[in-house]
C-alpha cells in the first residue's frame, strides 16, 4: 500500500484490473506531453495465463488513443520475462534504457498510429 501511495504522489494515475469484485492487478498511467507512461503490477497467480495481461495491455493502448498520445513507454522489471514476451507480442521495442538504482527497470516503447 505504501508503494502505491508513492506512485500516486509521483503523479501516476491508478487503475484496478478487476474480475467481479476482486482486484487482480494494478495499472499505473501517467501522461506527459505526447507520451503515455505505463507500468503494472503482476497479475494474481491464479489468473495468470488466462489472457488478462493482453486485456490490460489493450486498455493501456486504448487509453493512449483516447488521450491522443503518440507513443507509449512501458516500464517493467529486468527479470519479468512474461512482460518481455507480452510487450513483444504487442509491438513494443526495448529502448535499451535501464532505470532504477541498479538498472532493474527496462524501458519499452510503442508508437501509436
Amino acid at each position: 500500500l505504501d508503494e502505491i501511495k508513492k506512485e500516486i504522489d509521483a503523479g501516476w494515475d491508478l487503475y484496478a484490473a478487476n474480475i467481479n469484485d476482486e482486484v487482480i492487478a494494478a495499472i499505473f498511467l501517467k501522461k506527459d506531453k505526447s507520451v503515455l507512461y505505463s507500468k503494472t503490477t503482476s497479475i494474481k497467480i491464479n489468473y495468470q495465463g488466462s489472457g488478462y495481461s493482453h486485456k490490460i495491455k489493450q486498455f493501456i493502448e486504448d487509453s493512449a488513443k483516447k488521450l491522443k498520445a503518440k507513443e507509449i513507454i512501458n516500464f517493467c522489471g529486468i527479470d519479468n520475462f512474461r512482460m518481455y514476451s507480452l510487450n513483444e507480442s504487442h509491438g513494443y521495442q526495448k529502448t535499451g534504457r535501464k532505470l532504477g538504482g541498479n538498472g532493474q527497470v527496462v524501458e519499452w516503447k510503442k508508437t501509436i498510429k
